[in-house]
């Protein structure tokens, strides 16, 4: 479907475009157009439409004309009510302003004058009038009066091409009637005097001029600008005009990078991934394909950034016209920076004027695309939130460098886009070591002995963020020994304090729990909750059964969130289908959420069920294993769990070797948590499986031996609900 509004408003169905019948569908439309995408309230438009005096009944006759001017539409679904208003849905190219407005914005950025007046010239035969011609409304003269401005200077532009290509003569009539209808806009006089004086028509030229500067004083009551008198001065010296008119100027090129962090250290195979796809990008950049887009993907606080610029600034030499950076603050204190703050700001630097930039999202992309046709560039858009406050600053060349960072997956990109994925894991032990020397240097803390080194590296999980904090802690310290760090960590780790150690002064950018926080907050509510329940889980691997059993939550609920956390880089993919993990400072985490968003009473009862789960979980591994138990075993509480599916013995003994670290970790949990059924019961049931691994039998058996010795045994069991081992 087409809307035209470059003149009396149009629609068109299937082929003519006809108006809309009467004044108040046709006001109605203009205004919705003016505002296409936006909501406009009701009593906007009911002013619009009646003026400011209109009555009650008013609401209710425009939802008359709104469902008059539904049917006019190729589908009603375009105009819909929303909590702001209503708001009618335009596609990209349907509306011809928009088509006016990105002809004009690609051919502003064409060197070739020839190039150029073509364009303008499609975008001007768009015209048919004045714009929203007969509409007279506040809500649509400012957009008529932007899109007359854009008119004019795009006439100018237009002039100034032609005469470029030698087409003085061409344009000298059209010039004489621009400088008549628009008196008071001084390029027009300038133009029309280079036409003339290059015609060998000086004497005309100078009439132009002091008719323009007579105009200019009756009416304004100023002197011509410095353009303009420039133009006349040189016609007067004999001269007759530049022979040629440039076409936008180029700045040096850009170099936004920020600097390289310091004490980089490893990531050799993600920066050899990084050369091989840039040089499949020099090698096909003669063709017409799209931008080449890698999206370096990971966990909070994992080093994206520093990898990122680290190459970019090696590479600096592929991208001679530039390098584009934004953070687009995807993740952190502030909101997400939008696409058009981002398309002004790229702009800016490649050498525009803010004053002739664009309003809109689709012609500040177009004309952005334009700019960097062609061009050997990198563009890095760090801290993204989403594929969609990406997608419209991806230029469509091959020829620019599109290297994004991001805590999300940005599935979208490489479906819809072609983006390749990097994902960036935690430092290996290596390289965590390396880091830590080179950030700590020479001084005597920085000579660390190898058990020490160790120690401190999986305190900090191997994130190079809380390595990074926990150098400049020793450097703070001056006191203080590196063994002090490691056991102020130990120490704290227990009761998630390891969170408030990891922290430098206020900075929000070097505090681990600050960074985490960014990623939760962007979590879905369900998805926010699982995470938070994860921190109540006793072992290192949970699976999507056990977090239905802690939160409640449906099954398919948890593997949808489950996704979310994956993709937000807050858990990682176990290679056990349905399981995941995540590192002790995540962990640390989570346990804290937890604490902070849920009472007592909540933790408890969902530690309850997880305890039930697990019960019933290995009870029905067991009988499987071993259905003819000498000593019963006990019975499950409830059939209320979704339990995993134990069709025979390789998968009974598959599940318990699976989760025999959470059935250990479950039994130190309870017995700790004065709850010590539970160790009891787990020795009943997991005896005879059990008998295979020692250290873990003993630990369990230990843990039931002291829960008997500290209170009767029938106490025990009623408190369970179960029947006896």
């Amino acid at each position: 479907m087409l809307f035209q509004v470059l003149g009396p408003i149009r629609i068109a169905r299937h082929g003519d475009a006809v108006a809309p019948p009467g004044r108040l569908r046709q006001t109605l439309l203009g205004v919705l157009l003016a505002r296409a995408n936006e909501q406009v309230s009701v009593g906007a438009l009911a002013e619009a439409l009646w003026g400011r005096a209109h009555d009650d009944k008013a609401v209710g006759r425009l939802h008359v004309q709104v469902h008059r001017l539904r049917l006019l539409l190729d589908d009603a679904s375009r105009l819909v009510y929303g909590p702001a208003g209503y708001l009618l849905r335009i596609h990209e190219g349907e509306l011809d302003a928009d088509r006016f407005t990105t002809l004009v914005a690609e051919a502003e950025a064409l060197a070739d004058p020839e190039r150029r007046a073509g364009a303008l010239r499609a975008a001007l035969r768009l015209w048919r009038g004045l714009p929203y011609e007969g509409i007279d409304t506040d809500l649509v003269a400012e957009e008529s009066a932007r899109l007359s401005d854009l008119r004019l200077a795009a006439m100018e532009d237009r002039f100034e091409a032609e005469l470029a290509c030698g087409r003085s003569a061409t344009v000298t009539a059209e010039l004489a009637d621009a400088v008549s209808r628009h008196p008071l806009r001084e390029r027009f006089p300038a133009l029309l005097m280079t036409a003339l004086s290059r015609g060998g028509r000086q004497a005309e030229a100078l009439r132009v001029f002091r008719d323009a500067r007579r105009r200019l004083i009756d009416e304004v009551g100023i002197e011509p600008g410095p353009e303009l008198c420039s133009l006349h001065a040189r016609i007067l010296a004999g001269e007759s005009g530049p022979s040629h008119v440039p076409g936008p100027a180029r700045r040096e090129a850009p170099a936004q990078l920020p600097p390289n962090a310091r004490g980089f250290t490893g990531r050799d195979k993600e920066i050899a991934a990084l050369d091989r796809l840039a040089d499949v990008t020099a090698s096909s950049a003669e063709q017409a394909e799209a931008a080449s887009i890698v999206a370096i993907v990971g966990t909070a606080g994992v080093g994206k950034t520093a990898l990122a610029v680290r190459w970019g600034r090696r590479e600096r030499g592929r991208f001679a016209d530039g390098q584009l950076y934004v953070d687009l603050c995807g993740y952190g204190p502030a909101k997400p920076v939008p696409p058009e703050d981002v398309l002004t700001g790229f702009l800016l630097a490649l050498g525009e004027e803010r004053d002739r930039l664009p309003r809109r999202l689709p012609e500040l992309a177009a004309r952005f695309r334009t700019l960097v046709e062609g061009r050997r560039m990198l563009l890095l858009l760090d801290n993204a939130h989403t594929a969609d406050q990406v997608r419209p600053l991806l230029p469509g060349t091959s020829s620019v460098f599109v290297l994004i960072t991001s805590r999300d997956a940005l599935t979208g990109l490489g479906v819809r886009d072609g983006a390749h994925r990097l994902g960036l894991d935690r430092l290996s032990t290596a390289e965590a070591g390396e880091l830590l020397r080179v950030l700590t240097g020479d001084s005597p803390r920085g000579h660390l002995a190898p058990r020490v080194t160790a120690a401190l590296i999986e305190r900090c999980a191997r994130l190079p963020l809380a390595l990074r904090i926990a150098a400049e802690l020793m450097r703070e310290r001056h006191s203080a020994t590196v063994a002090d760090l490691v056991a102020e960590l130990a120490t704290d780790q227990a009761a998630c304090g390891v969170l408030d150690a990891l922290a430098v002064g206020d900075d929000e950018q070097a505090s681990v729990r600050a960074v985490f926080s960014w990623s939760y907050r962007r979590l879905p509510a369900d998805a926010a909750l699982i995470f938070r329940m994860c921190g109540l889980h006793p072992g290192r691997l949970v699976c999507v059964l056990t977090l239905a059993a802690l939160s409640g939550a449906p099954k398919s609920v948890v593997e949808r969130c489950f996704d979310e956390l994956a993709s937000a880089h807050l858990v990682d993919r176990a290679p056990a289908p349905g399981s995941y993990r995540m590192h002790d400072l995540l962990r640390a985490y989570t346990t804290e959420l937890a604490h902070d968003r849920h009472s007592a009473e909540e933790r408890r009862a969902a530690r309850a069920r997880l305890i039930d789960y697990y019960l019933c979980a290995a009870t029905a591994a067991m009988n499987v294993l071993d259905p003819d138990p000498v000593v019963p075993r006990p019975q499950p509480p409830s059939d209320d769990y979704a339990l995993p599916a134990l069709p025979d013995r390789e998968t009974a003994l598959w599940w318990l070797d699976h989760e025999r670290p959470n059935l250990v970790a479950l039994a130190r949990f309870a017995a700790a948590d004065d709850q010590p059924h539970v160790p009891v019961l787990l020795s009943g049931i997991l005896a005879g499986y059990l008998r295979s691994y020692p250290e873990d039998a003993n630990t369990v058996h230990e843990l039931a031996r002291a829960a008997a010795s500290r209170q009767h045994r029938p106490a025990l069991l009623s408190r369970s609900g179960h029947g006896a081992p």
